[in-house]
This record gives C-alpha cells, structure tokens and sequence, in this order.
C-alpha cells in the first residue's frame, strides 16, 4: 500500500508526457481528468466499484503536439478559463480511481452534494466502520472492572465523533489557508462552501475557525458579495462571531470604495462587534492581519469614526495599555506587576556585544536560519585528503544530476497537477495546494538536504512512514520559514530595536521583561497585527502525504554510479524493504559510504539545534517566539490539543517570561578549558577525567572460534560491545567539541521551550548546559562576570581570585550550582506535611545535611544482617555489596513510577559482583534487594506512599471510567496533557484506519502508562512550577538564573539571592491548596460523565477495594503537622 502511494507522482508525471490533460471533473465520488488519446485494441485488468474484475481498453497517447503548460499559478481563473476552452475527453478508468484514492486526505473524499449527511459506505471512507472492534479491543484489555456498562462503546464514539468533528474544523481551515496563499482563491471559497452546506455527523455544522480562514482570503481580496454571504451563513449556524471576523470583515470593506452601501455595512458589522461585547482596542491588538489588511481596517473604522486612530489605545501604544495588556493575573506573581515597567533591574546581557558588531550578529543569525544547516570544521580532520577529493567531486556530480533530474520531475508534476486540479464550482480537495506553497528550488533543497540527514545517521532509517513524516515535517518547516521571511523586513526593525534595548537599555521607560519590551515596540511600530498573522499548523496527515510524495521523487530521480562510471549507468540510491513487519526505508552503503568520505572533515549541523549568536526572539504567545525564521515549538510535543488548551495567552504570560528570561542568558566558551580538553582528546585521552581514549589505540576484538569455550566466547563479545561504545562516545566527543570549538570567542544564547510536563529545555540540542555530558558542560559559563563580592569566596575557591590581592574585586564568569535535595520527595514531603519526611530530604532545619538514600541503606543493611543470623543465604552472599551507589538509582526508579524489572537491572549494574552468581541466585538476590529496599523506603516516607496511591488510583479512573487521558493544570497554569495513548496515529492510508486525527484526546489511553506515570509527572509538573517562580523573582532581583529542572546556577556572588528567593517561592507554591485544587479541577471536569460514580478495582499498593472516582476525589490524603516556613531556615534544601 505505501509503495503505491510513493508510486502516485511517478504515474502523474508519466502520464503528463504521454497526454495532455485538460479539464479534472468530480462526478459522485469519482474523478474524470481528460484529454485527448487514442484507443488501442489492448486491455487491462481492472476493479469495478461493485468490486469484479471488468476488462478496460488501454489508452494510448494522442500522436498530436502536446502543448506547453504553464507550471506558474499565479491567476486561477484565467488557467480555468484556458482549459475550459479545450475539447475534452476522460482518461483511463484505471488511473482516474488511482487518483482518487491517492490525491487527497482521508477525511475530504467527495460527497454526493444531494446528501446532507454521512451514509454508512462514506462512514467506511472514514474508516469509522471499524472503530467499534479498536473500542472493543480496549475494553477487553481491561479486566477489573467492577461494574463495566453496555453503555460504553457509546461513550468512547462519542467523544471519537467530536474529535472528529473538531479535527475535520482545523483540517478544512489549514487547507482554506493554504489555498488562500497558493493563489487558489475560488477553490478555497467554494470548498468551504460546499462543506459548509454539507452537515456532518448529528448535523453538527462547521465551527468558527474555517469561517475565519476563508473571511481573511476575502479580505484580501475585497469581495464584498462573498463577505456577504459569509456572514449569513455565520448568522444561521448561530456562532458567534470573535476579533478575527470583524476584523477580516472591516478589512475588505476598507478596501472597496468609499459608498453608502459600504459605509452602511461598516455600521453594520461595528453593531455587530457591539452586541458581541467585542472592542476596536481587542480587534486592532489581537486580530492576524495577513499584508497591508492593517491599514485597509483601520481606514473602514475611519469612515464611521473619523478620530478612531487618536482614540485607539492599541494604535498610540499608551503606557497604561500597554501595562493592562502585559500585566500578569495569577496571585502567585500579581505582586511583579509594580515592576514591569522599570530598567533599574539591569540586563543579564548588557554590553555582551559590542555596540558596532550587533547589526552584524543579527544578520549573521538571519542568514544562517535562511540557509538551514552550518559545516562545522571536524577537530580531528584526516591529512591525506586524495579519498576524499574524489568522493567530493563525484558527490558533486551526484547532487548536479539529482538536480536536474528533480527539476524535470517537478516541472511534470506541476504542469499535470496545475490543469489536474478540480472544478471550483465542485467541492473536493487535493493536496496539491499544500505541495505548491514552496517553489521548485525550496523542494529541491528540502529533499537534497533530507538525503544528507539520512545518509549520515549510524544506523538504518527505520519505519518508512516515519521518516516520510519526518521529511513532510521538514517541508512544512521550510514554508513556515519562507512565510517568515516575508516579514523579515518588520523582524530585522524589530528585533534590531529589541536587542539594543536588551544589550544597551538606556530608556527610562524601557522593560526588564523581554515579553513586554518586545510587544511595546510592537506596538510602537504598528507591527503587532502582522507579527500576530502566522499559517496554521498542517495536520500530520498531510505532513505523512507530503513525505510519500517527496520520497517518490527521491525513489525515481536519486540514482548514484560508481567511479569512473555515468549516469547512464546509474541505479536507485534508496531501497525499501519489508522488515520486522513494517516497510524499512535505507540509503545504499555506496551512497551512505561517499557522502560520510566527502563530509569526512565537516559535521552538518540544523540550525534549528543551534545556539543563537543574537538574543532569542521573546515568546509572546504560542507561535512566535525562539529562533528569529526558523520555526520553533513552544511544546516540544505540541498537537492540536495544546491548541485548544492554549487559548487565553495571558494565562501563559508568567510561562513564557520564565522561557524568556532564561532564554536572555547570554554564555561563552571556556576557551582554556576548552584547549586543555582537546589537548587529552588528541592525545588518546584520559578516562579518569572521562575523556574517552581513541578507539584506534585500543586492540581489535579477537576472532571468535569454533573452539572456544562459552566464557572465551562471551568475554569476546563484551569487549566488541565495549569497543563498540567506546567508538560511539569518541565520535559523539569529537562532534561536541568540534561545535564547542566553532563558537570559541563568540557569545550565544540558548532558545527555550516547554516539554509537556512544562519542564524547561533549550531547544538547542546540539550544544546546551542541560543536555551535554559533564566535560563538555564545564566548558560553558556565563559571558557575563560579575565580581564575587563579601560571600564570593564562600561559594568559589579560585586561586586567580587569593592571587588578585582583592578577592571581591575579581569578576567570575563560573555559573555556581545549587541542587535540590532529593526534590522528587521534597514536594511530596511538603504536599502532605510530613515531618519525618521533611527531615530526610532536609526541608527543616539541621547543623548538617541528611541523606534520604544513606538512610534507606544503612536500614536495608541493618535487615540483611537480621536475615542472615536467621540462616539467609541469599543475605550472606550479599554481605558487603550494599551500597548507596548500588540502591540510589533504584530508589529513583521506583519513585519516577518505574516498574520492578526496571529497578532490578539498576542494581545489577550498581552491583557488579551480582554477574558472578549464578542465574538463580542472582534472579534472587536482586528480587531481595529490590524488595526489602522499596519496603523501607515506602514505610519510612509514608506521605510518598498515601499521595502517589491516591493520584494513581484517580489517573486509572479517568482513564478506564472516562475513556480520557490525565489532563490538569499546574498551580501556575500550565496545561499538562499525558500523551500515552493505547491507540497510535494512523502512518498508512488503509481503509481501516480510524481516521487522520491529530488529537491526542481522539485515541485511546493506555490505561497502565497514564497510572504508573501520572505521580511522577505530577510531581515534575510543581518542580517546573517552582523553578519558574524561582526565575522570575529572580529577574525582578536582576539576577542571573538559569537551570536544570531541581538545579539552580548563578553567579558566586548571588548564590544567596538566590537561596532566599527559592526558599519563599518553595513554600508560597505549597502554601496553595495543590491537591484541593486539583481534585476541585477534576470533579468540574468528569462530573457530568456517566461513568463518574462507578466502582472500579484501584490496584493501590495499600488495598485493592473496589472505589469510585468521586469517592477518591472527594477523599483528599490526610496531611500532616510540618510547618512549611521551616523550609526558610533549612540552610540546606537546596545546597
């Protein structure tokens, strides 16, 4: 199926040769394209719709001159017009109904227009046919219920058909809106108003997003009639219209002529922003103004209200409204907005750069985003470059005939498809709009640069259908760029004005806060409404079809020959293969072999994983923020259901400045640090300072033999495996130091973004603080010194600092750590005011630090000795072996939600003597072990034990009773969305898919991943909190902060601001009622579920009586008597 689907684009082209298609007509639910051609006396095999076998006459092409096709789309309706005008005839039926399964999403096939409503073979296109058997499938895989109802399957479909009905709203909006932008104007007008009349299941019509997307195409266009009848048809579906709808709607009336009936219509739709309690201030400062649209709103508003732009707080850029628009509304940090407007604080970055070199950076950072990947230098360049050479040049001939050959490929694709593509007046979509927003040269860069990243991995590809996705991602990346840089000239004002101010703040009035400085130069320029206007996320679905597409191209024009050899001679450069039940996609080793010999001396790098040599651009909502054109995620798993979640982004506000405050952290290379790690790197390493020897020092694995006995044989093959990673981390230290080495005496910043827990992480991979091993991390600091002060020195002990004569005179570049105590069971501790577990994990006070894992080991211990004077073997042989580097890890597995087996191959590495026993008794040893460590832990942090049960037993309600994934809030108002699902998104386009949703929320829990994992991720979720509470005091105390997760680093001499501020922000986070909040949060949600007072099986490690979830949730864990303000005078919480 998916080789037939890669085949599509090969048979469109071929067939643009041999005929010369003319007009594409709809008919039921088929496709007619025709052309003129011959008949020839030989057949062909084909399938009827009623399913037999019929015998069709093979067409052959028409000897006539075929005429040339025009590839260019810029005006439809004048190729419309062309093709009209030509005598037509149908194509083979054969191909028609290829084309028809092959050209468009699975959720837009073409509906008779005399029906109203789905029937039950348009409900198998969908695929929804067999949904009953996948909802049957998961309630059998779930065998404690206590009181399982028949009603169940209706539930599930239910929900199932309102994802539907809202994934079905964004699809048809991305493809209106990509429509729009490719120039197909009457295609996307009368395909929303073909589904518009078009009501879908239970008569549930179109919400407000396509009525929207298709008003801001009309406003382009300045075509009142359709306005019209837009809004008509907005009125009888009973939505209400928001910002975006009168804005779009005063923007085609600006553009028409200044007439009573226009000014009439202005009057009309300003009536209509006032019944809908809709401000101007709200349109012209939120609304997405694609173009000039800004300028022709504003004129319609003038022609009613002439002073309108004196008035317009949003037009004058007035301090107030701009402090009511930017001020925060959560009582965690109300107390910040006193300051938001002040630039007393300082700037973490002032003076980083200098002043004449900026312009220079911001266009060096621009141009690298626009070309997409960087050559690094590699540290260790091999001398003897005669190899290399010549697989250079015959990659360079490889790539000119790949080219060229993708050229001629797409200039058929396009020509065929341009006069392929459907009747306007007919309602059908084709994903051809979504592959012409990028010209020739974009594609041929995307597959050219795709073929690089491929032939360089280790390892083969993997699953066809993700890396087709993977490649469709890419294509989409590259158009979200390229709409970008259309406004690179707004960017380039912009940004340029925002570094300054951020490098060189001298206005008085200036902003500390990267958000709020950003939109008020925003809003100075009149930039705010263009910078809003960004396109819609393209649903996976279509990104999976693209990456088929692509890969066709790469199938039948990347052909590669040897030395010596010519094109002529070539053959295909990538193969599939069937493997491990699933399509395996791979570069041939000849292919694989001269790109890694021609590359030998340089890494490609993205640049989307690559520190910035300027400040990051300032998160100001969910779509802009990051890199300055290349796209950036704001969660790293974002689907459309952060979407939904995200959709007041002043609730996101105390978020996106602790991204941004981080983000404006400037950092440099230790380049004396640097010097002496690649001086041991050269010089075969050194491993007692973890820098990894080179493999090429060490003796080839011995041949393995017939007759060698089993342990020869077994230490053979370790010391291949330990070669094996010895090879893998050499090559991973040259790369980091390579990049390392790249940015030496330049100062970058780190771009950030959320996971789904909203933990923080830069979206730099290639090169960060957070992610890279420790020797490479020390290269790192601050480019910012700071001189170390009366308590420097209590924090740093640097000779240079003794030596200088004045320690507090000497400025430190050195980030100093502080790390929470076991910060997984502080919050647990302080969730259920435990006081013998405040104590371990040192939230009260004490003259020296208390260790939560020596305590556990020294008890384990203690009963290991018991047992063995009770006759124990197991506890003998284990005499001497428990450690605590042998059980830590165990622990935290356990506490992370980890399972049993997990925790046991921990402490089989942490107790390597446990290899020597023998296979039973070693299995026994680490179930003891294992058993006794989680028995005393779990005994002696009793709080741990009564809240995770308690949050486990409500995530397996909702998620067997509810049919739901865990979704909540975190105390500072993040939207947190488990994403293990049972069900996984279709990759294949076989008719028995459920459907191309991308909503989490559509599919299935996995009911044992969202209960073992929601504790953990609980717990993560209020350390992120805290940590970005932490941060943004900090700002306010003009600081330097960054972080990873429980890790606070700072200057020396700030380390105790810091302390201070983590202290207050830890017990103003738990002075909130956390648990209340939540179980509050989850009796509003599921209350109204059917399901909601059912009796189910808990499994909780205390009891397994049968409870419901409102029971739970009513039935918060008892809490203790610790005082959480000993927390301020714990001086080592955080140490």
């Amino acid at each position: 199926m998916e080789r037939s689907i890669l085949r599509l684009p090969y048979i469109l082209a071929k067939y643009s040769v041999y005929q010369n298609p003319r007009k594409l007509t709809v008919a039921g639910t088929g496709i007619r394209i025709s052309s003129n051609y011959y008949q020839s006396s030989s057949t062909n095999a084909e399938i009827s719709k009623d399913g037999t076998k019929v015998k069709k006459k093979r067409m052959n092409p028409s000897s006539s001159n075929v005429s040339h096709v025009d590839r260019s789309i810029q005006d439809e309706n004048s190729s419309l017009k062309r093709v009209r005008d030509v005598n037509t005839r149908k194509l083979p039926e054969s191909f028609s109904e290829l084309l028809d399964k092959y050209s468009k999403p699975k959720l837009f096939y073409n509906f008779d227009k005399s029906q109203t409503d789905f029937d039950e073979s348009q409900m198998n296109k969908l695929g929804i046919s067999r949904e009953k058997d996948h909802i049957l499938d998961f309630l059998n895989s779930q065998g404690d219920f206590v009181n399982a109802k028949s009603t169940d399957i209706d539930i599930i479909q239910e929900n199932k058909r309102e994802c539907r009905v809202e994934s079905f709203n964004y699809s048809l909006a991305a493809y209106i809106s990509v429509c729009m932008y490719s120039g197909f104007y009457e295609s996307a007008y009368e395909t929303f108003n073909y589904y518009r009349n078009l009501k879908m299941v239970n008569s549930e019509g179109l919400n407000l997003l396509p009525f929207n997307e298709v008003l801001k195409g009309i406003a382009c266009q300045g075509d009142l009639i359709r306005m019209k009848e837009v809004m008509i048809s907005l009125e009888e579906s009973s939505l209400k219209p928001d910002y975006n709808t009168i804005a779009y709607c005063l923007t085609c009336l600006g553009r028409n002529e200044n007439t009573p009936e226009v000014v009439d219509e202005i009057k009309n739709i300003l009536k209509l922003m006032d019944q809908n309690e809709i401000t101007l201030n709200e349109i012209i400062g939120n609304a997405c103004f694609p173009g000039d649209s800004f300028h022709h709103c504003l004129l319609a508003i003038e022609r009613v209200i002439p002073d309108a732009r004196n008035k317009l707080e949003t037009v004058n850029s007035t301090m107030d409204y701009v402090l009511k628009e930017s001020s925060y509304n959560h009582e965690l940090v109300n107390n910040l907005n006193k300051s938001l407007f002040t630039n007393q604080v300082g700037s973490r970055a002032e003076g980083a750069v200098p002043f004449d070199k900026l312009p220079e950076l911001i266009q060096e950072q621009i141009d690298n985003e626009l070309k997409g990947i960087i050559q690094i230098p590699k540290l260790n360049a091999e001398e003897n470059a005669s190899n290399i050479e010549k697989d250079k040049k015959l990659w360079e001939e490889w790539n000119e005939e790949w080219r060229k050959n993708l050229q001629e490929a797409l200039n058929k694709y396009r020509a065929f498809m341009s006069n392929a593509f459907y009747d306007p007046e007919l309602g059908h979509l084709s994903y051809f709009p979504y592959f012409n927003v990028l010209s020739d040269e974009d594609v041929i860069d995307v597959i050219l640069d795709e073929i690089k990243m491929f032939c360089k991995m280790p390892h083969d590809w993997g699953s066809y259908s993700t890396a087709a996705l993977y490649l469709g991602q890419n294509f989409y990346d590259c158009f979200v760029k390229r709409n970008r840089e259309k406004k690179q000239t707004i960017l380039r004002n912009v940004y340029e004005k925002y570094c300054y101010s951020t490098l060189y703040p001298s206005n008085p009035g200036a902003s500390y806060i990267p958000r709020v400085e950003w939109n008020k130069i925003l809003t100075k320029e009149n930039y705010t409404m263009n910078w809003n206007d960004c396109p819609l996320e393209w649903p996976y679905t279509i990104k999976l079809k693209i990456g088929y597409m692509l890969f066709n191209f790469i199938f039948d024009n990347v052909k590669i020959w040897r030395h010596g050899e010519k094109p002529k001679d070539s053959i295909p450069g990538f193969v599939t293969s069937y493997e491990n039940h699933s399509h395996i996609f791979k570069p041939l080793h000849h292919l694989r072999r001269v790109f890694k010999s021609s590359a030998r001396n340089t890494y490609n790098v993205k640049v989307d994983k690559f520190p910035m040599l300027s400040p990051p651009v300032p998160w100001t909502n969910a779509n802009n923020g990051g890199y300055t054109i290349a796209k950036s995620e704001l969660v790293s798993f974002f689907t459309t259901d952060y979407s939904n979640q995200i959709k007041k982004v002043e609730e996101m506000y105390p978020m996106l400045d602790s991204l941004n405050f981080l983000g404006s952290v400037p950092w440099k290379v230790n380049c004396d640090m640097l010097d002496t790690i690649i001086k041991v790197f050269k010089n075969d390493g050194w491993t007692e300072v973890g820098v990894c020897p080179s493999p090429k020092s060490l003796p080839d694995p011995p041949e393995i033999f017939s007759s060698m006995t089993s342990e020869e044989e077994d230490e053979a093959l370790q010391y291949k495996y330990e070669l094996g990673r010895v090879y893998k981390i050499w090559f991973e230290t040259d790369k980091n130091l390579s990049i390392l080495n790249y940015f030496r005496d330049k100062i970058i910043w780190f771009p950030y973004h959320f996971d789904f827990r909203s933990r923080i992480h830069p979206i730099s991979s290639h090169m960060n603080h957070m992610e890279y091993p420790d020797l490479i991390r020390s290269t790192l600091c601050f480019a910012q010194g700071k001189k170390l002060g009366k308590d420097g020195l209590t924090w740093i002990k640097l000779v240079a600092a003794v030596e200088s004569g004045c320690p507090e005179d000497y400025i430190s570049h050195l980030p100093i750590h502080q790390d929470g105590s076991c910060n997984v069971l502080q919050h647990f501790a302080a969730l259920g005011r435990d006081v013998e577990g405040a104590a371990y994990v040192n939230l009260s006070p004490s003259k020296t630090p208390r260790d939560i894992y020596s305590r556990i080991v020294e008890l384990v211990e203690a009963k290991r000795q018991e047992d063995a004077r009770n006759g124990n073997e197991i506890a003998r042989q284990l005499e001497g072996l428990i450690t605590r580097k042998a059980l830590k890890q165990s622990i935290l597995i356990r506490i992370y939600g980890g399972t049993k087996t997990g925790a046991c191959r921990s402490i089989l590495r942490g107790v390597k003597e446990l290899n020597s026993f023998t296979e039973t008794l070693r299995m026994e040893a680490l179930e003891y072990l294992d058993e006794n460590t989680y028995n005393i832990f779990t005994k002696e942090f009793e709080s741990f034990l009564k809240i995770r049960d308690w949050l486990r037993k409500i995530a397996k309600g909702i998620s067997q009773r509810c049919f739901k994934g865990m979704e909540f809030e975190t105390p500072i108002g993040f939207p947190v969305i488990q994403p293990y699902t049972m069900e996984k998104r279709p990759f294949t386009q076989q008719e028995d898919v459920i459907a191309p949703f991308d909503l989490l929320s559509s599919l299935l829990p996995d009911v044992q991943k969202q209960r073992r994992s929601f504790s953990p991720n609980f717990i993560q979720s209020l350390e992120a909190s805290h940590m970005m509470l932490t941060s943004l005091y900090c700002q306010e105390a003009g600081i330097t902060f960054v972080e990873i997760h429980d890790c606070y680093w700072t200057h020396a001499a700030t380390v105790s601001i810091m302390n201070k501020i983590c202290r207050e922000q830890f017990v103003r986070l738990h002075s909130q009622p956390i648990l209340e909040n939540f179980a509050k949060s989850m009796i509003e949600k599921y209350s109204s579920h059917p399901n909601f007072e059912d009796v189910y099986t808990t499994f909780s490690t205390e009891d397994a009586t049968p409870a419901s979830l409102k029971d739970l949730l009513n039935k918060i864990p008892q809490k203790g008597e610790f005082n959480l303000k000993e927390v301020l005078r714990s001086d080592f919480f955080f140490s």
